[in-house]
């Protein structure tokens, strides 16, 4: 696990970031989420397979979706800022700066 991943204890799998079908399930899922600036919608559901530190109990076998998510991506800082903005600065530094 990253610096950065230790200090923000998992907040990439507390929700899920999804674009909403035009359909009535589309509908459903956008009075259960927060609307991003993107378009996109976000869904708190918090992953099953996290332990009490934020880790991944199932890393092995983790999911594509799980596989293809880029710490320090993107998708990482924006989530970051979104679910952990106390320790924003510190998470985001740690991601700028990894050991060597």
């Amino acid at each position: 696990m990253s610096p950065a991943c230790h200090i923000c204890r998992g907040a990439c799998c507390e929700s899920l970031v999804t674009t909403t079908p035009p359909t009535d399930s589309g509908f459903w899922l956008s009075l259960h989420g927060t609307p991003l600036d993107d378009g996109r919608l976000e869904l708190p559901v918090r992953c099953q397979a996290l332990d009490s530190c934020g880790g991944c109990t199932i890393h092995s076998m983790r999911p594509e979706h799980c596989r293809n998510f880029t710490v320090g991506g993107a998708d990482c800082r924006a989530t970051v800022l979104r679910r952990r903005p106390k320790d924003a600065s510190r998470i985001l530094a740690a991601l700028a700066f990894p050991p060597r």
